[in-house]
């Protein structure tokens, strides 16, 4: 098997995506197709945080000039945290894909709501979208760095594929392995036919989200490939960072075409242990799953781009050295330096230390960002 890369601008992906498909020799097998992008944010794509929808269209355009009808295209992502209907209709909306759905008459599917086939895997049985069986699957990740896993790719993208409920059992330890092994042990039994990773756009720092940690890296390269721990492997490669240090990738050998891997090596800045936006820490443990991640990213977007509220912030700033925010199921213990009266829990996850430990808490899954905010601005109004 080999990976496929060339060069692509949003602008030349109509003319590119042919063209990388007949670099790799891919043909569909099957004449009804499952798309899997990643939407994780209703954001626009140039962020890097999303799949362009630009890339769909001309992956779509291609599969029609193979002779399959646009009836028998599915395009469905499945987000833990626009997982209701009504918020999956924004999250289509502000992410560009409505373009997509007018375009073509179609809709874009929640997998929240799909049709389901049970598969045993490692940890007994899950459920996953019948679409993996009956349609060729392609699995079209954002290259991007992850604040828990390293780096999100195709392997890390597919969790997208699951219900909420087991997005969130990959996080809590007692329920099925670690986040890392149950990646690792889904893309046993969730096979992609092919892999398209997306990095025109991409996103470096405490990804997989924007936040005051995080940024957009433009790079203009598209990936093609039918295995996915090799592309990732590639993707690694690309970013600069050892695969062996990624603990839901093995590594393997792999070839590639296209673009010599030398001419586009880059180095992306990692993923820091914890989150400090002036004065405010965020500790995230492996228990913190999505929904948490994208409550923490729209937190601190409103706190910055909301006049009132950034003018409390600084406030906060101001008078206290120190804020510590606490996600997830993993601490039994405050971290390091954390001072009682200024430290907050947020997530059902945590509800047993923020009891254990007399400390403020949001206890809702996931908590809401305004909650979340109006808890901690409330030392500055004590």
């Amino acid at each position: 098997m080999t990976v496929g890369i060339i060069r692509s601008s949003l602008k030349e992906v109509d003319s590119k995506v042919p063209e990388l498909l007949e670099l790799i020799k891919y043909k569909p097998k099957k004449k009804k197709v499952f798309i899997k992008p990643n939407i994780v944010d209703a954001i626009n794509a140039k962020s890097g945080v999303v799949v362009p929808p630009q890339l769909v269209d001309a992956l779509i355009e291609y599969l029609i000039n193979k002779n399959i009808s646009i009836n028998d295209i599915v395009v469905a992502e499945g987000t833990g945290f626009f997982n209701e209907e009504k918020h999956f209709k924004r999250l289509i909306k502000e992410s560009g894909y409505i373009k997509l759905e007018k375009k073509y008459g179609i809709e874009i599917e929640n997998l929240e709501n799909t049709e389901r086939i049970t598969k045993t895997w490692e940890y007994g049985e899950i459920e996953l979208p019948k679409y993996i069986e009956t349609h060729e699957y392609i699995n079209i990740p954002v290259m991007k760095t992850h604040s828990q896993a390293t780096v999100t790719l195709a392997m890390k993208n597919q969790k997208g594929l699951l219900l909420l409920k087991d997005k969130q059992k990959f996080h809590r330890t007692n329920a099925y392995g670690n986040l890392h092994d149950s990646i690792l042990e889904l893309a046993k039994v969730a096979i992609p036919d092919l892999i398209i990773t997306s990095a025109i756009f991409a996103i470096e720092g405490h990804g997989p989200t924007l936040n005051p940690q995080s940024k957009t890296k433009k790079l203009d390269l598209l990936l093609a490939g039918t295995d996915l721990i090799e592309i990732d492997n590639v993707c690694c490669n690309i970013m600069g960072f050892d695969v062996n240090e990624i603990k839901h990738i093995p590594k393997v050998e792999f070839s590639t075409v296209g673009i010599p891997l030398d001419e586009i090596k880059t180095k992306f800045k990692g993923p820091d242990p914890y989150m400090k936006v002036q004065n405010v820490y965020v500790h995230s443990s492996d228990g913190v799953c999505t929904q948490c991640s994208m409550a923490i990213s729209r937190m601190f977007r409103k706190i910055l781009f909301v006049e009132e509220i950034r003018e409390k912030f600084e406030k906060l700033n101001k008078n206290y050295n120190r804020i510590d925010l606490i996600f997830g199921s993993d601490f039994t213990e405050l971290p390091e330096h954390a001072i009682p009266g200024q430290t907050f829990c947020f997530g059902v996850c945590t509800t047993n230390l923020a009891k254990e430990k007399d400390i403020p808490y949001v206890k809702e899954c996931p908590p809401h960002y305004n909650d979340m905010i109006k808890l901690i601005l409330s030392v500055v109004e004590e």
